[in-house]
């Protein structure tokens, strides 16, 4: 098997300004010494198992890696790593870094057990995009780079952080009944009482999950409805599509609409083409 250098690209200013990418990656990596970073690493790093196997601690849980598993941890969360089998401990890696952290979890760090199989076709796919000079392979690699991420923590969501069959969330029972009530009142202690929890124990996993409380997502629920009302009924004023949406109070809405996107009901419309039926005046 060949091993290959770690390759570190030119980060420019205009590469450093994207949304994500690379920083450091290889391909067959020998991991011969055991890490040890009581202070963590400056980047986010995913590691995909090839050959061997290893012990990789975090924040006081140990994981043995095995042929196909994947395991991430976040910047500065301290962790180990060392080869625990005779035969080499080959990995392939990509460290990167990131505009926001929200494309991945609170926790900080995660294994998913025979991962994704695609993951090491793409570390190798970006490596080769890398080694051309040029801004543009970079940009490409970043591409590459915020499809797999996603398609790791979806699938990491997906299943339970030891297992491999579907785990059925909780939350989704949550999403759905908001979906179907969003046009009622609906407060934070029925929302728990669908999945037979407490409030604050409902706040704590819907913020792992979403960064947002179940009522601050109801908001965001309620104004892309809202904009979506606006496209199908543009004969509808926005005091009707304000109680279409759960808002009895349509100053209240267009409080919250212009909170959330920066602009009025009536700016979004006119600025989307959206434009209310002169024959129609509000209602007061």
């Amino acid at each position: 098997m060949s091993y290959y250098p770690i390759f570190y690209p030119i980060l420019t200013p205009r590469i450093s300004s994207l949304p994500i990418y690379v920083t450091q990656i290889c391909m067959n990596f020998r991991e011969a010494n055991p890490i040890v970073r009581p202070n963590g690493h400056e980047d986010h790093q995913i590691s995909v198992c090839r050959k061997g196997s290893g012990i990789f601690t975090c924040n006081g849980q140990s994981y043995k890696i095995m042929p196909g598993d994947i395991f991430y941890f976040a910047p500065f969360v301290p962790h180990s790593y060392s080869a625990h089998s005779e035969e080499p401990w080959l990995v392939d890696f990509v460290n990167f870094r990131m505009g926001s952290s929200s494309l991945l979890l609170e926790d900080r760090h995660f294994v998913c057990r025979s991962g994704n199989p695609n993951f090491s076709p793409w570390i190798r796919q970006m490596y080769h995009l890398l080694e051309s000079p040029g801004i543009y392979p970079q940009m490409e690699a970043s591409k590459i780079l915020h499809h797999a991420v996603i398609e790791l923590v979806e699938e990491y969501c997906r299943l339970s952080p030891g297992g491999a069959a579907p785990k059925a969330s909780p939350i989704d029972t949550v999403i759905h009944f908001m979906e179907a009530n969003f046009s009622k009142d609906i407060s934070a202690e029925e929302l728990a009482d669908q999945i037979g929890v407490s409030v604050s124990y409902l706040c704590r996993i819907f913020k792992n999950s979403y960064h947002l409380t179940p009522l601050q997502y109801l908001i965001l629920l309620r104004i892309s409805k809202a904009k979506e009302y606006m496209s199908r009924y543009p004969d509808k004023s926005i005091r009707e599509i304000s109680r279409l949406c759960g808002y009895h109070d349509s100053s209240y809405f267009g409080a919250e609409f212009k909170r959330i996107t920066g602009m009025t009901p009536k700016t979004y419309r006119n600025l989307e083409g959206l434009s209310f039926s002169p024959e129609r005046p509000e209602s007061k």
